[in-house]
């Protein structure tokens, strides 16, 4: 009676995983010519394969990627859309991009202050300014606003500057301190498929008024007369306030945003097409590239269970050629 169950527990507690063992070919009547497919013939003991085509989102070499190196980066694109209204002077709203700025402390405001007087009576040193030129055809409009930033996204930070004049050109006083609403987003394009799209709500600010009438410089959503971050109108509104609040004052607001390297981008890794399961059984694999160019061709084999996986992979260079 004992031998029996000896041998029974053995078998359960033996830990089995079959290797993957597998060979992929090309079809030696394949033509290779975009848009035809092109045949792959598999033998051997495969539970589960993949197959990176080599195009722009599907490279084995970019399966694990989820940060972007800076040398990656094939472009990146800033485009806003402002629109500003209300208040009869136009011009008091300017957009800044830096690859220098180590950012503003936030919880330290007397040292913030002083950071951004300097900036600002040094002619924002270390800034680009953007090429927003508001005039008074543009009012209560969306203007399109953009700058190539590739120069700038190794340290990328953007600054606007709120400073709405109260005064009309003729001198006169008008009756509001402009308004402006901004949304935006970046766009960088890493060879992938996609391009990768980050809004400007997808990075973290640091609001500051100078105006000595608040309790705190970083006070925002606080109504008019305040920097919002959750209007419903824009991802960043400026919203101003009747000349007779602080009668012949200027608004003086600033937004930083923290300072983000390109390898802080979140990126998709790259994506295979699953070629077999364990549902099914293949002896050969077709696909069409619709456009000419060389190819690195992955194949990745997995045979895997409770006890463990085993892998294999073999790769091609593919040469697909003009219709």
């Amino acid at each position: 009676m004992i031998l029996p169950a000896a041998l029974a527990f053995s078998a359960c507690s033996q830990k089995i995983v079959f290797d993957v063992d597998y060979n992929v070919t090309l079809n030696p009547e394949n033509t290779y010519v975009a848009g035809e497919p092109v045949r792959f013939d598999i033998t051997g003991n495969v539970d589960n394969l993949l197959m990176y085509t080599g195009e722009i989102g599907s490279e084995y070499r970019y399966k694990d990627r989820y940060e972007v190196a800076i040398e990656d980066v094939k472009s990146a694109t800033l485009d806003l859309e402002i629109k500003g209204n209300y208040g009869g002077t136009v011009g008091g709203l300017e957009v800044f991009v830096s690859n220098t700025f180590d950012g503003l402390a936030g919880d330290d405001a007397a040292k913030d202050v002083e950071t951004i007087k300097t900036l600002s009576e040094g002619g924002m040193q270390g800034w680009s300014k953007l090429d927003y030129n508001e005039t008074t055809a543009d009012e209560g409009k969306w203007v399109s606003v953009s700058r190539d930033i590739t120069d700038v996204i190794a340290n990328f930070a953007i600054a606007m500057h709120w400073n709405p004049s109260d005064k009309r050109p003729n001198g006169t006083v008008t009756n509001a301190k402009r308004t402006y609403r901004v949304n935006g987003q970046i766009t960088i394009d890493l060879g992938t498929k996609e391009p990768q799209i980050l809004t400007l709500k997808d990075f973290s600010y640091t609001s500051v008024m100078m105006n000595d009438w608040f309790e705190t410089p970083y006070v925002h959503d606080a109504g008019n007369g305040s920097i919002k971050f959750l209007d419903s109108s824009a991802q960043i509104a400026f919203i101003g306030e009747n000349m007779s609040v602080h009668d012949g004052v200027r608004l003086d607001g600033w937004v930083f945003s923290s300072p983000m390297a390109a390898d802080a981008v979140p990126v998709l890794n790259d994506k295979p097409v699953v070629v077999k399961d364990m549902q099914n059984y293949i002896s050969s694999y077709e696909y069409t590239w619709n456009e000419p160019g060389t190819y690195t061709v992955t194949f990745v084999g997995m045979n895997a269970n409770y006890a463990g996986a085993s892998k294999e992979v073999h790769e091609f260079k593919v040469t697909i050629l003009a219709k």
